[in-house]
């Protein structure tokens, strides 16, 4: 799992997914993350509240894991978000990469 730093809010900030996010988003909203993740892949309409409480979820854990105090809220994110129409779906392919799991991905055999 990395840390992406992507611009949002007129700064480069740190956005991580795993499960420190994901725990942060279910302990925040009360709901499952990946099924909320799920209705997103449907295509109907999108809540803005998931929208922000997603991309929130995701700085949180980038900046908790790379020592930064937050220093923002959701009412922030809503704001970035629509200063700038491409950063949600620049997070969406963060959060995305992040649910690739090992067994996907290319590895050497062992050898016997």
């Amino acid at each position: 799992m990395t840390t992406e730093f992507l611009e949002l809010g007129g700064e480069k900030r740190p956005v991580r997914f795993g499960f420190e996010a994901l725990y942060s988003y279910e302990r925040k909203t009360g709901k499952k993350a990946l099924e909320d993740f799920q209705a997103l892949q449907s295509g109907g309409q999108v809540p803005i509240s998931l929208m922000v409480d997603l991309v929130w979820s995701g700085l949180f854990a980038g900046y908790r894991k790379e020592g930064i105090p937050v220093d923002f809220d959701e009412y922030d994110v809503a704001e970035w978000l629509s200063e700038d129409q491409t950063a949600f779906a620049r997070v969406m392919e963060l959060f995305t990469a992040s649910l690739v799991t090992t067994s996907e991905k290319k590895t050497k055999p062992r050898p016997e």
